[in-house]
């Protein structure tokens, strides 16, 4: 029987889920090496494993694939256990993989598949998903993969492909014995089912599942159809503290009016999202990190907050870029909350551009830009600008135009930055001018 077991965990934002995850681990700590391996969360999944030091931290670049393999590359244990960070197990479950790998006959295991949500579809569901992995000995991930040691080494580990890398592992190891299933649960996110639709989602996973059981197409080219996503739209904002947002405007008009007219700015932007046509997968990236909670307050609890990266502006925007393709978003835009102008015409117009080029801009008549979008992150576009000068836009084109990339311009807007652009402002919008309804409470912090 095992006496200790390594259990390594890929995590990438998975701050939500995390907590139960854990807890489900901790009765067997001073049996178990704890491995995360984080491929650059930006949600606070650092803040989370760090607390347990029963947890070993390492880092990875992103691929659920690779990050498995680098967190077996430091386990010790004779028996390793393949945990997503969105799952969680119940029961003795540490007995049960002992006493099941005791038998010489079996190359793996798993746990039976379960979703952590209630209701006739989620329930017919796992029955289906329960069927297949019986039917054809093929359990998914999910459904947290065991084995030891020994035979992860022998096949290599993972192939680092970007989807399915679970099914090529199993379908390997069932070529050294038999797979077998515990009669405990693993319970899993309903997330990705509540995203797309229950029967939706399930439909495209059996889709794509039969595709690559016949060999027709590759994991890697299976992970568009699997992650596509809707555009993303990234909106960076602050929390309106007097003389904290907008200390140019703030210089000439009081900070405390100046922090209306940014929260006024903020809530503009919200209400042309709403507006624009066709789906887009909205993220407000907030800062500073540790208000989130009046944050939501403030936009809304339905919204996707996810805090802003440390470092320079150029390193937060590549962080929003690098987040957003870790959620399988092939497009992204990002803006501010700095221009009046915007209007849901032109990031419509931005999202058309960008389906035909590699970058969008949105030029700023002060030489910056209000918005910019691209297929991927692009570093060589962010590192050593010369942030909020006049240069950023020609600089920025200038590189698109080295690295060989096309581009693409929308309309030049005013931002709203000095006393000067609030008069001229505030002739054209509305909701700029006076009032006592900002929705935030604007008290000067000691």
């Amino acid at each position: 029987m095992i006496s200790t077991l390594s259990v390594i965990i890929p995590v990438l934002n998975s701050a939500e889920f995390l907590p139960a995850c854990i807890a489900s681990l901790l009765p067997y700590k001073d049996k178990l090496q704890i491995i995360a391996v984080d491929g650059g969360s930006l949600d606070g999944s650092e803040h989370i494993l760090r607390a347990h030091p029963e947890i070993l931290l390492i880092k990875s670049s992103p691929g659920r694939a690779r990050q498995m393999n680098a967190g077996a590359a430091r386990a010790h244990a004779k028996a390793f256990l393949f945990l997503h960070s969105d799952t969680f197990l119940e029961g003795d479950w540490f007995s049960e993989i002992a006493k099941l790998l005791e038998d010489k006959d079996t190359a793996m295991g798993a746990f039976k598949f379960a979703i952590d949500k209630k209701g006739l579809s989620y329930s017919l569901i796992t029955l289906g998903t329960r069927f297949r992995s019986y039917a054809f000995n093929l359990p998914y991930g999910d459904q947290a993969y065991f084995m030891r040691s020994s035979l992860f080494e022998k096949l290599g580990g993972f192939k680092e492909q970007s989807l399915m890398e679970d099914m090529d592992l199993v379908q390997r190891a069932a070529q050294h014995g038999k797979i077998q299933s515990l009669r405990l649960r693993a319970f899993t996110s309903a997330r990705a089912w509540e995203t797309d639709g229950p029967w939706k989602r399930s439909l495209s996973n059996w889709f794509i599942y039969q595709q690559y059981r016949m060999g027709l197409r590759s994991g890697d080219e299976l992970a568009s159809a699997y992650y596509h996503q809707p555009t993303a739209l990234g909106v960076f904002c602050k929390q309106p503290t007097p003389g904290k947002v907008k200390t140019r405007l703030g210089k000439g008009i009081g900070h405390e009016a100046a922090a209306k007219i940014y929260s006024r700015l903020v809530q503009h932007t919200c209400k042309i999202i709403k507006q624009i046509p066709g789906r887009l997968t909205t993220y407000f990236f907030f800062d500073p990190p540790g208000e989130k909670e009046s944050i939501q307050l403030w936009l809304g609890l339905e919204k996707k907050l996810v805090p802003q990266a440390p470092g320079d502006l150029g390193e937060r925007i590549l962080k929003a870029f690098e987040f957003s393709q870790s959620r399988g978003h092939q497009m992204t835009l990002l803006i501010g909350t700095d221009c009046p102008g915007l209007n849901p015409e032109i990031i419509r117009k931005a999202q058309t551009l960008l389906e035909k080029v590699d970058v969008v801009l949105g030029p700023a008549s002060d030489g910056g830009y209000y918005l910019i979008g691209a297929k991927g992150p692009h570093p060589e576009l962010f590192n050593d600008m010369a942030w909020s000068t006049n240069t950023v836009l020609s600089e920025t084109l200038k590189r698109i135009k080295t690295m060989g990339l096309t581009q693409g311009l929308l309309p030049t807007l005013d931002d709203l930055d000095t006393p000067e652009d609030l008069h001229i402002h505030q002739k054209t919008f509305g909701f700029l001018r006076g009032g006592s309804n900002a929705p935030f409470p604007l008290q000067e912090r000691p």
